[in-house]
């Protein structure tokens, strides 16, 4: 039988695979995230795509805008307040993400005619990642925008680029940046492996539709800083990255927690990838991936020695590395790459057993007893909320359920106002310059920015176990109305008091 006839067939069950593969994880997202709570940030993210807008306090605004898409389209099937309806996006975006990343590997891989049967697990095995991958968070469509691009890109430089990819191309630029500033580094990625890959015709034309992607992405973040006095830009350019002293212990740190939410094999192939780059042993793989790694390392990889991190600001780092994982699984079987997805694939099925049962709690109570900190299970950010409504409803009065509520901190104003959502006002007091236009101005005090707030209406404020500070109003009488608590089992996971505020004439 030709060659041609047998690199077809095998890419015709690639194909199929591939989006088996895809919508079966999609499957599991859906269900996975549609029983449990959502988490603090997710419930903010909802609040902001209740108002849409150019920008935010501390992201862009794709993340709120691709939710309030799946809100105009599916409300009618999910309702408003529903967490399926908030996790329907995660749930798409993640699964294109792996259904990307095994395209672009079945087309990096195509003419040595090997399987991609066993390529799934190894990028499943990236357990920081694909593990919660069914929060809808800003990283979905960063992550998505950047599979996207990346392989458009290779596309041009080594496949069959068709005029699609120029679109594709300038929408995955706009989306980089719109959904996390970090984006434009990926920007820097595909602009640099078109120059050096591409041919002096695509070159100019298709780097020409990746600034236009930019420009398209970069004016709506210009236009709504330049009228909140660059407060989010700054936020993350000054404020995030800054005010630490240089720390070799808080950097010994971001490399253990990397090492276990991505898998030590990987970040052991991040340096063996380097190490290669450097002596110029790399294949054109390598070389490609390589680009795409090394200004998102330059920046999250170094960021911990003098400033605080989050460890998943580092996953666009590996991402690329565990597609060039993938490459290797599927040309030789690595029996290290083997080890690295029963890691990554065990670690995902205990994430997903401690969001429904509470293993973290059990061991912290059997060490501490009953004076175990419930917060450190971050699965119990998950439980509660949910019953707020419910609670309120059969607790209060009905001129108390008729007040404006208020939270201090975004975490729980946003979470109120998702359990809430249609049957009361809820609002965030304090709120500085950047978030002033994300919650509505319920006129219940005389200020609300930062420094103090006076209140000229009763108020019910909330606070839960792990932003439990007791409301402050000036000249106010605050007492507890109550206090809810929600249990896993025998243990507790999560407290929300409410407090009734009336101003002392």
């Amino acid at each position: 039988m030709p060659q041609s006839i047998i690199l077809e067939a095998n890419c015709l069950s690639n194909q199929r695979w591939v989006r088996r593969v895809s919508f079966l994880f999609f499957v599991f997202l859906l269900i996975q995230g549609g029983t449990l709570g959502l988490s603090d940030d997710e419930a903010y993210y909802w609040v902001l795509a209740q108002k849409p807008a150019l920008g935010y306090a501390f992201h862009p605004p794709v993340v709120a805008w691709l939710i309030t898409l799946f809100q105009k389209c599916f409300s009618w099937v999910f309702g408003v307040g529903s967490v399926i309806l908030v996790r329907l996006p995660a749930a798409t975006g993640m699964s294109l993400v792996l259904g990307l990343g095994l395209t672009w590997l079945d087309e990096a891989t195509r003419d040595q005619n090997v399987q991609i049967v066993r390529a799934p697990w190894v990028l499943l095995s990236f357990a920081g990642l694909f593990g919660l991958a069914w929060l809808m968070v800003p990283d979905v469509p960063l992550f998505l925008a950047w599979t996207l691009s990346f392989l458009s890109t290779w596309r041009v430089c080594f496949g069959a680029a068709q005029k699609r990819d120029r679109f594709l191309l300038m929408a995955s630029a706009a989306g980089l940046v719109l959904s996390k500033y970090s984006g434009i580094l990926a920007v820097a990625s595909c602009l640099t492996c078109l120059q050096f890959w591409a041919s002096p015709v695509s070159k100019r034309q298709f780097q020409a539709w990746v600034v236009a992607g930019l420009v398209l992405g970069v004016v709506p973040i210009l236009i709504w800083n330049s009228q909140h006095e660059w407060a989010s830009i700054l936020y993350q350019l000054r404020e995030r990255h800054s005010g630490e002293s240089w720390s070799l212990t808080r950097w010994l740190r971001f490399w253990l927690i990397e090492a276990v939410a991505a898998g030590p094999i990987l970040i052991g192939y991040f340096f063996f990838l380097n190490k290669k780059i450097f002596t110029r042993a790399g294949s054109r793989i390598e070389q490609f991936l390589w680009i795409w790694i090394a200004p998102a390392a330059l920046v999250f990889c170094f960021q911990p020695l003098f400033a605080a991190f989050k460890p998943h600001w580092a996953f666009i780092v590996w991402w690329p590395v565990v597609l060039g994982l993938a490459v290797v699984q599927m040309i030789r079987n690595s029996r290290w790459v083997r080890f690295q997805v029963l890691y990554g694939v065990s670690l995902i099925a205990l994430v997903v057993l401690s969001s429904h049962w509470p293993l973290m709690g059990v061991l912290l109570s059997k060490f501490q007893g009953d004076s175990y900190q419930v917060t450190w299970d971050v699965t119990n950010d998950f439980y509660g909320w949910s019953q707020l409504r419910g609670k309120m409803a059969s607790t209060l009065s009905p001129s108390d359920l008729a007040l404006p509520v208020i939270g201090s901190r975004y975490q729980t104003a946003a979470q109120a106002a998702f359990s809430l959502a249609g049957s009361s006002q809820v609002t965030l007091i304090p709120r500085d310059l950047k978030e002033r236009d994300e919650w509505p101005d319920l006129q219940v005090s005389l200020h609300e920015a930062v420094g103090g707030s006076k209140l000229t209406k009763p108020v019910l404020f909330v606070a839960d176990n792990r932003y439990s500070e007791q409301p402050h109003f000036a000249g106010a009488r605050c007492e507890l109305l109550n206090r809810f608590d929600q249990h896993r089992g025998a243990l507790l996971a999560k407290w929300i008091e409410l407090w009734k505020c009336v101003p002392e004439s």
